[in-house]
C-alpha cells in the first residue's frame, strides 16, 4: 500500500505550492542543539569536543585547502573580565581586507545553532545573499538559524586586514585588560616585553614559552579559579585551545598589542562516498588575531606550539582523552565507512527533501520546460499529476485482482457457478459451498450426482491442510464436462 501511494505523494510533494518561511506561518520548532557562542570561558570548547554532532558539512567546487587551513571564522571576542571573553555588538569602523592566493569556492551546509554566524573558511571574500560581514570579517545573518540551510561562500587563505591602522576606540578596546584580575600574568607580559627587541619577538617568546615548558594539550582540564589566566599559566599548565588562546591573548593585550580571540572550528573529516567535508563540534576552536603595524591582523594559534598535530589531524591525535566510542568508530574503518554512507543518506534528505523550498520548486519546474510558474500553472499541474497518479495506482490494484483471479481453482468453480446461474441457481454471496450444494439437492436433485463430486473437490482443494495433484486434475476434468440441461 505504502509503494501504490509512492506516485501520490511525489505529485503532491513536488508540484503543491510552496510559500517562502515556516509552512502556515508556524514558528519552526526546535530541539536543543549544541555550538559555538558569543561567549568563551575556560571549558566551553572542552564540552564541545566531546560531541560528535555535525556542525556542518562543506562541499567544495574545485580542491580544498590543506588541513592547516581549514579554520572556519565564527564570533570574534573582544570584551574580557578576567574570566570569560564575550562581544558585545558595537559599531567601528569596517576593516580594510586585501585579499590574494588562491580562491577556494564552497558550498556550507549549517545545522541549526540558534545563532546569527555563519562559519566560514578563513578569510571570507564573497558570500550569498542575505549574509553580512562585520568589520571584523565574522559573517552573520539577520534572523536566528534555526533550520538547516545552505550558503555558497568563496574565501581566500592570504590576506591582509587592517595594515593601515586601526581606529582609537577599537585600539582601546582590543587592548584592554581589567586591572584587578590576572596581575602575575600582567606583569609578566611586561617583563618579557621588555627583553624583546619587538613585538614579533615578543610573540615568538610566547610561543616558545608554551612550546618549551611544560604546558600540555588535554581534554580535561582542571578548573581554573577567578584569576584564570593566572591559573593557567603558573599553576596548572593544562588545558584546550580556549585555555591557550585566552592565555596568548591577554599576554599580548599586557604589552600594548591588539589582540582578540576567535571562535570557529578547526580541520573537518572528508566523507569519501559524496566528496564533502564534515566539520563536527568536537572540531570546535578557539585562536588568537594580534594586529601589527604593516601586517594588520594575523592569525596565531598558540596551540599549533603545544599540539601541532591537533592542526594537522584534529582530535583523532588525543588519544585517551578522546571518548571511546567516538576513538572505537574512528579507529574501525568498516565503522567509518558506515557512517559516512549514512551522513551522505541523511545530507540527501536534507538537501532534496527538508530544503525543498519555492525556490527548488521553481528550478525544477524550468527543468521540466515551464519558465515561470504561477498558480494557475500549479494548479493545472498538480490536478493533471493527481489524475496520472490515481490511474496508475487504479492500472495497479486491477493488475493485483487479476493476479488473484488466475487461481485454477478459483476460476473454475466460477465457471461451475456460472453454468448453475444459467440455469437460475445463481450461488448467493453468503453461501458457501456446503450451503449451495443443499440448495441444488433441494431445487434440482437430478443434478446432485455431477455436483457433489465438485463441491467436495473443491471444498478439498481449498480448505483441506494437504491437496494431491489428482484431486486438482480430476475436480477440473469434472467441471469441464459439467454441461447441465435446464429441468423439462
Amino acid at each position: 500500500m505504502l509503494l501504490q501511494a509512492l506516485p501520490i505523494m511525489f505529485v503532491l510533494f513536488v508540484l503543491f505550492p510552496r510559500v517562502p518561511g515556516p509552512f502556515w506561518s508556524l514558528p519552526t520548532a526546535t530541539q536543543g542543539t549544541t555550538g559555538l557562542s558569543d561567549s568563551m570561558a575556560p571549558g566551553d570548547i572542552t564540552e564541545l569536543s566531546l560531541s560528535s554532532d555535525v556542525a556542518f558539512r562543506v562541499r567544495f567546487a574545485g580542491a580544498a585547502p590543506p588541513p592547516a587551513q581549514r579554520y572556519w571564522r565564527g564570533p570574534v571576542l573582544h570584551d574580557f573580565d578576567g574570566y570569560t571573553w564575550s562581544r558585545k555588538d558595537q559599531p567601528f569602523p569596517f576593516e580594510t581586507l586585501q585579499a590574494s592566493g588562491p580562491e577556494y569556492d564552497y558550498t556550507l551546509m549549517l545545522e541549526p545553532t540558534e545563532g546569527y554566524w555563519v562559519f566560514a573558511l578563513d578569510m571570507p571574500v564573497g558570500w550569498s545573499e542575505g549574509i553580512k560581514r562585520r568589520y571584523d570579517y565574522q559573517l552573520t545573518v539577520p534572523d536566528r538559524i534555526v533550520e538547516p540551510v545552505t550558503f555558497k561562500l568563496s574565501s581566500r587563505p592570504r590576506y591582509l586586514a587592517a595594515p593601515a591602522g586601526l581606529s582609537r576606540t577599537l585600539t582601546r578596546r582590543d587592548t584592554y585588560l581589567p586591572p584587578e584580575y590576572n596581575q602575575r600574568t600582567q606583569e609578566l607580559a611586561t617583563r618579557m616585553r621588555s627583553a624583546a627587541t619587538s613585538n614579533e619577538a615578543y610573540i615568538d617568546a610566547v610561543l616558545g614559552m608554551f612550546r618549551t615548558q611544560n604546558f600540555f594539550y588535554t581534554l580535561t582540564p582542571s578548573r581554573l579559579d577567578r584569576d584564570s589566566v593566572d591559573d593557567f599559566l603558573f599553576n596548572t599548565r593544562r588545558g584546550f585551545c580556549a585555555h591557550f588562546a585566552s592565555a596568548f591573548t591577554t599576554m599580548m593585550r599586557a604589552a600594548g598589542i591588539p589582540a582578540r580571540v576567535v571562535t570557529g572550528y578547526q580541520g573537518g573529516e572528508y566523507n569519501r562516498f559524496a566528496d564533502y567535508y564534515i566539520v563536527r563540534q568536537s572540531d570546535a576552536h578557539a585562536w588568537s588575531e594580534v594586529w601589527l603595524l604593516g601586517r594588520g591582523w594575523e592569525r596565531i594559534d598558540p596551540t599549533a606550539a603545544v599540539a601541532p598535530d591537533r592542526i594537522e589531524y584534529g582530535t583523532a591525535v588525543l588519544g585517551a582523552d578522546e571518548p571511546f566510542a567516538q576513538r572505537f568508530m574512528r579507529d574501525n574503518a568498516w565503522l567509518a565507512d558506515m557512517r559516512f554512507a549514512w551522513d551522505v543518506v541523511n545530507t540527501f534528505w536534507r538537501e532534496n527533501v527538508v530544503q525543498f523550498s519555492a525556490q527548488k520548486q521553481e528550478e525544477f519546474l524550468k527543468w521540466l520546460g515551464i519558465p515561470q510558474p504561477d498558480w494557475r500553472w500549479l494548479a493545472g499541474l498538480l490536478g493533471a499529476g493527481l489524475v496520472a497518479a490515481f490511474a496508475l495506482l487504479s492500472l495497479l490494484l486491477a493488475r493485483e485482482l487479476r493476479f488473484h483471479n488466475r487461481d485454477p481453482v478459483q476460476r473454475a468453480y466460477a465457471r461451475f457457478c456460472q453454468r448453475l446461474e444459467q440455469l437460475g441457481l445463481g450461488r448467493a454471496a453468503h453461501e458457501g459451498p456446503l450451503d449451495f450444494l443443499t440448495r441444488i439437492v433441494r431445487e434440482r436433485p437430478d443434478l446432485v450426482p455431477e455436483c457433489e463430486p465438485i463441491a467436495r473437490l473443491y471444498i478439498e482443494l481449498r480448505y483441506a491442510d494437504d491437496t494431491t495433484k489428482a484431486a486438482l486434475e480430476e475436480f477440473l476434468r469434472r467441471v469441464r464436462a459439467f454441461r447441465p440441461a435446464r429441468a423439462s
